[in-house]
């Protein structure tokens, strides 16, 4: 547990890192350099409004929190989480990544759902457990990923989106993991790691460099969040 704070710990602090110079210096590295040196000319409100940086900060905030709790365990997760996706439909939409713009109003619906199912999904309306997925539920989710794929590349690329393929897939793939998760399956943190490492390149390609920190920060909650539902799932192992 203490490696996996410091490892939360070290994610956020980059994150932030990288949010303040998103908002004040846009542009790559080397520009961002230069401009460390020209502080006291910017205006940090104007960079905010211009950039609609404001966002991405509120985005990342509540996306980490959501993320930390729901690798807890904790219901809370879920009205964290719905700030989290609104606030992102806008920041997608303003990219041209349609496919994770839309797919953070299904994640609303989503979300309201899976705060249901954990109050009241288990047997005879308890909370609901951590469990494992049963295979059929594994395979139609893997299929429907790919069809729902190959269905909708063609209508992002008729409609100029950004990295179609790559967009679409991680969508599609994200709503995978969140049903699982809605369900407290386990697997649904295999699925956020894969989903996540594909992520970080997509966002840092669309110039979201505080939105790729904050997908890697996912990336290691992912794996807190395996290793805390494990505990769950097999009581022996959180005595080890």
């Amino acid at each position: 547990m203490k490696h996996e704070r410091i490892a939360l710990v070290l994610g956020l602090a980059a994150g932030l890192l990288a949010v303040f110079l998103r908002l004040l210096f846009p542009g790559d590295l080397a520009e961002n350099l230069v401009a460390l040196g020209q502080l006291d000319r910017v205006r940090f409100y104007e960079r905010v409004v211009a950039q609609d940086g404001w966002a991405e900060v509120v985005g990342f905030v509540f996306g980490v929190a959501g993320v930390y709790l729901a690798a807890k365990g904790r219901v809370l997760n879920y009205p964290i989480g719905i700030v989290n996706v609104l606030t992102y439909a806008y920041v997608f939409w303003h990219v041209r990544l349609y496919a994770d713009s839309t797919l953070q109003i299904v994640y609303f619906v989503m979300l309201v759902a899976g705060w249901r199912a954990w109050l009241h999904g288990g047997p005879e309306s308890t909370p609901l457990p951590v469990s494992r997925a049963p295979r059929r539920t594994l395979l139609w989710l893997g299929l429907a990923v790919v069809v729902f794929t190959a269905l909708l590349t063609p209508v992002l690329t008729a409609v100029g989106g950004a990295r179609p393929l790559i967009d679409t897939a991680t969508a599609v793939g994200s709503l995978a993991c969140q049903y699982l998760l809605n369900r407290k399956h386990i697997e649904n943190w295999l699925g956020w790691m894969a989903v996540n490492v594909v992520y970080i390149p997509l966002y840092i390609s669309r110039g979201l460099a505080a939105t790729a920190v904050l997908y890697a920060v996912f990336l290691v909650l992912a794996v807190v969040g395996w290793r805390e539902w494990s505990a769950k799932l097999n009581p022996e192992a959180a005595k080890v």
